[in-house]
Order: C-alpha cells, then sequence, then structure tokens
C-alpha cells in the first residue's frame, strides 16, 4: 500500500488513493474525513468522502486479517489444528482483500466524477443558484444566522431568526466563494455568526436585479421606407388589367 498518511494519527491505515484523495479535495485526507464528519460536504465530494471512509474500514479489515495470518505462521506447533486455523484465516483474508478492491474500485469511480465538477471559487455576481442566493437573502436579514456545533454528537447546525434551513454545507461552499464570513474568533460551541462580505452584497445585488427586456427590432420612422410591415405586391402592367388567360 503506497499512500500519505493524510493527517492521521501514525500507524493508522493507509490506502493506495490517499494522494489522490488529497488532491482532488484539496486538503489532506484526514481533514476531508473531518470535514464529512461535521456535515460539512455535499454532492459528489459527499459520495467521495463516504466512499474513501468505507474504503478504510475494508483496508484496516485486511491489515488485521494478514496480521492474524503472520502471528499463526510464526507460532506452533504446526499440527493440523494449526493448519486448519491457517486455512481459515487466509480463507477471511482473501475475502476481505475481495471486498477492498470492491470499495477502492468504488472510490476510484466517484474521484472520477469529480473529475468532472469544476473547483468552487469565487462566482462572477449574476451567476447565483436560486438555492443560493435565497441562502444569501435569509442571511442577510438581521444578524442571526450562527453555524453551532452540538457539544455531544459534534454535528453542525445552522440557526437563523428567520427560522429558514440552512445547511452548514451550503454556508460552507458560500464561504468558500468568497459571498460569507465566518466569526472564527469564537468557538462552533459557543457558535460563529455567519454575515455577507462585500462580494456577497454585490453578487446578492446582482442576482435580484430584473433582467434586462431583449431589444426588440426598431419599427421605421413615419415617411421612411418600408412605408408599412406587410409585403408589397407587384402592381399588375400597363394593358394587362382585367385579362384573363
Amino acid at each position: 500500500m503506497t499512500g500519505s498518511s493524510g493527517g492521521r494519527a501514525p500507524g493508522a491505515v493507509e490506502t493506495a488513493l490517499d494522494a489522490q484523495i488529497a488532491e482532488a479535495a484539496g486538503c489532506t485526507a484526514g481533514e476531508f474525513l473531518r470535514l464529512l464528519e461535521r456535515g460539512l460536504l455535499d454532492g459528489p465530494r459527499l459520495r467521495l468522502a463516504n466512499a474513501y471512509r468505507q474504503l478504510l474500514e475494508a483496508e484496516k479489515t485486511v491489515t488485521y486479517q494478514l496480521a492474524l495470518v503472520h502471528r499463526l505462521t510464526s507460532t506452533g506447533p504446526v499440527d493440523r489444528f494449526l493448519l486448519t486455523r491457517v486455512d481459515r484465516a487466509v480463507g477471511h483474508l482473501r475475502d476481505a482483500a475481495r471486498d477492498r478492491d470492491v470499495r477502492q474500485e468504488t472510490t476510484v469511480a466517484a474521484l472520477a466524477r469529480l473529475g468532472t465538477v469544476p473547483e468552487r471559487g469565487p462566482r462572477p455576481p449574476g451567476e447565483l443558484s436560486a438555492r443560493d442566493t435565497a441562502a444569501l437573502i435569509c442571511i442577510s436579514r438581521g444578524q442571526g444566522t450562527t453555524l453551532r456545533e452540538n457539544a455531544l454528537t459534534h454535528r453542525l447546525t445552522v440557526t437563523t431568526t428567520t427560522g429558514e434551513s440552512l445547511s452548514p454545507a451550503q454556508v460552507h461552499d458560500l464561504r468558500k466563494a468568497g459571498l460569507v464570513h465566518l466569526n472564527t474568533s469564537r468557538t462552533l460551541l459557543a457558535g460563529q455568526s455567519v454575515t455577507l462580505t462585500a462580494a456577497g452584497r454585490h453578487a446578492l445585488l446582482a442576482a435580484l436585479q430584473p433582467p434586462r427586456p431583449t431589444n426588440a427590432a426598431p419599427r421605421p420612422s413615419p415617411g421612411t421606407w418600408p412605408l408599412t410591415d406587410r409585403p408589397i405586391s407587384a402592381s399588375p402592367g400597363p394593358g394587362r388589367i382585367g385579362k384573363r388567360r
């Protein structure tokens, strides 16, 4: 197995995809999992984090079963009871490795899907989604929007004075886009206020502007050619009026 420890404790299980996970997430693999635990991921990144966590669990099982095989084969005496235990342990190791391979393929697929998603960053004014526009409107009403961590479950929630529902993942994305500011001088247990940045106010104002009317084709001024919008049919030539074939 190769890869980076990704900010995990020494001796922690590593996978062959740690480096790719860190590159796709923009942070260490360990930090990526902490974002998952705190509910700050959604969409393709959430699917990738869940797949990666299952891969880590499968890798732990492989490591445990491999250590068990090593321990059994390094003890004696070698008799039929030991061989039976070794055969059983090797079978468990084989099953664990198959499961690990399946989890790894799932994680690779999630990485591929994430590769088609453009990196989120500051968005030009007027390109807010309806969901983000509604969130910015909610945050702009007073100073009551707060990101808070539950002391028992360590889950993050967003409370608003209007009672509207915002997800921590959405606040996280708006912050990454430079549209909101999080008061990190307070702890999450105490609650961190969420406010609009100057870019956020500008983007919200641009998104709320009514669409410009489509420019219609200019109508001709009176007395200019053509005099009417209707096509003008050619008049019959002289001496042809009333004649029939």
